[in-house]
C-alpha cells in the first residue's frame, strides 16, 4: 500500500492587529469680536448659541466648535446671523441673512439655534471658503476682509479677522455701511500679508485703516 500524503492548504485569515495611535491634541480658538459699529447703527444681537457663549470673547473647542450670533435692525425689520467655527483646525466665519414678513417680529421667532445647525452642518465648506483666500507666507500674519450685501437694504456688512501668527486668537471686526449705489461686493474672503507690531499691523501696498478692539491695523 502506497503511503499517502495530505497537504493542508490554508485560506485567508482575519485576525487582530493593534496599531499604535495617538490622538492629535485638540487646540481651542479664541475670537475676540467687537460689534460696537453694529450697535451704533441700530442693530442688537438678540440671540447667541449656545448659551455659555454671553459675550464676544468666543473660545471654541472640539465639543463646542461653534457659536452664532443673531443681530437684528427694529428700523429695516431685518436680521442676519453670523458663525464663528473651527473645523479640522481651521478657523472660519460665516455670515447668514434672513428676513420676515412679519411687521417687527419678536426676536425670539429667529432662535440662534436654528441657524447653529444649519452652519454646522456646513462647516467644512465654510472653513474651505474661508482658507482658500489664504497665502500663507512664513512670517507674516494675515487680516481676512470679506463684504456682503444685507437683503433688501442699501447696507453692506464688511468683516475682518486679524489672525496673528503663531496664535490661536482672532480679532474680528464688524462694520455696516450704506451703500446707496448698490455697488458690487464679492461676498468672498480676501486675505492680506500683514507685519504685525506690538500696536498695529502694516500691509504692504495699501492704505486702509482697521481697527480690531484695542489693536489698531493699518491696511
Amino acid at each position: 500500500m502506497s503511503d499517502a500524503v495530505f497537504i493542508c492548504l490554508e485560506g485567508p485569515q482575519l485576525r487582530q492587529v493593534y496599531l499604535r495611535y495617538q490622538d492629535p491634541p485638540h487646540r481651542n480658538t479664541t475670537f475676540e469680536v467687537d460689534d460696537s459699529t453694529l450697535t451704533e447703527n441700530g442693530f442688537t444681537c438678540c440671540d447667541t448659541y449656545p448659551e455659555e457663549f454671553p459675550g464676544n470673547t468666543l473660545t471654541l473647542t472640539s465639543t463646542d466648535p461653534l457659536c452664532v450670533k443673531v443681530y437684528f435692525d427694529s428700523q429695516a425689520n431685518h436680521r442676519f446671523s453670523v458663525g464663528f467655527g473651527q473645523c479640522f483646525g481651521k478657523r472660519w466665519i460665516h455670515v447668514g441673512s434672513f428676513e420676515s414678513n412679519i411687521i417687527h417680529p419678536p426676536p425670539s421667532k429667529f432662535p440662534a439655534s436654528d441657524e447653529y445647525y444649519d452652519m454646522l452642518n456646513d462647516a467644512t465648506e465654510h472653513a474651505q471658503a474661508m482658507n482658500k483666500a489664504h497665502s500663507g507666507y512664513e512670517g507674516y500674519s494675515q487680516i481676512c476682509v470679506m463684504q456682503t450685501r444685507l437683503l433688501r437694504t442699501t447696507r453692506v456688512l464688511q468683516i475682518s479677522s486679524v489672525t496673528w501668527n503663531s496664535s490661536r486668537m482672532y480679532g474680528v471686526k464688524l462694520e455696516v455701511f450704506h451703500d446707496p449705489g448698490f455697488c458690487d461686493v464679492s461676498d468672498k474672503w480676501t486675505a492680506f500679508d500683514v507685519n504685525v507690531g506690538s500696536l498695529f499691523a502694516r500691509l504692504i501696498g495699501t492704505d486702509i485703516a482697521i481697527h480690531l478692539g484695542n489693536r489698531r491695523s493699518r491696511l
